[in-house]
């Protein structure tokens, strides 16, 4: 049995194993383990919200087939989806350009380069989830603010490579983005 996700508007997948095959399907397929849970809200709006924290089989070739498919997406969380680079992100940034909301907290494989493309093809995000990505620096999080004008929060904990000097321009910046640190 399938579960056809074409005209959801929240995803949500915990403890999943996503097929190999995903990529070019339109449907996830069952498999041992697996626990899918579809939420839907209100109307059947097109998918705008996709939330996919701690599913650890997730792998770049899945993250761009389900983008693919869902190019109005709004909010996507792949928080502690530790197999995800900026591969992956990457093709987030060229699949979805109105994303708003975006939370890789946890995601060690994605770097500046994945945050350059965020940037160059999200710009109306408002909110950036970067919190123990440990390959971030500056560089990435200056491409944001310069590219994203409307940033209302940005998480930077335990982000090592980001100076204090960055944070604090931001800030003066965008007066109403709040910054965690």
């Amino acid at each position: 049995m399938a579960h056809n996700i074409k005209a959801l508007y929240l995803l949500v997948v915990s403890v999943c194993l996503l097929d190999p095959v995903m990529a070019g399907a339109d449907t996830f397929s069952e498999g041992e383990p697996k626990e899918l849970i579809l939420t839907k809200q209100g109307n059947l709006e097109p998918f705008l919200k996709l939330d996919l924290s701690n599913v650890s089989s997730l792998m770049d070739a899945d993250l761009i087939a389900i983008t693919r498919h869902y190019p109005n997406l709004l909010e996507l969380d792949i928080s502690g989806c530790n197999a995800v680079s900026d591969v992956g992100v990457t093709a987030v940034a060229q699949q979805c350009p109105g994303l708003q909301q975006l939370d890789i907290r946890g995601c060690a494989n994605v770097t500046d380069s994945g945050l350059l493309a965020i940037a160059k093809g999200c710009p109306g995000l408002m909110d950036l989830n970067v919190a123990f990505c440990t390959n971030v620096t500056d560089y990435g999080l200056l491409a944001i603010a310069e590219k994203c004008p409307g940033l209302k929060k940005i998480n930077l904990v335990k982000c090592q490579y980001i100076s204090d000097t960055l944070p604090n321009w931001i800030q003066k910046k965008y007066p109403e983005c709040e910054i965690a640190r």
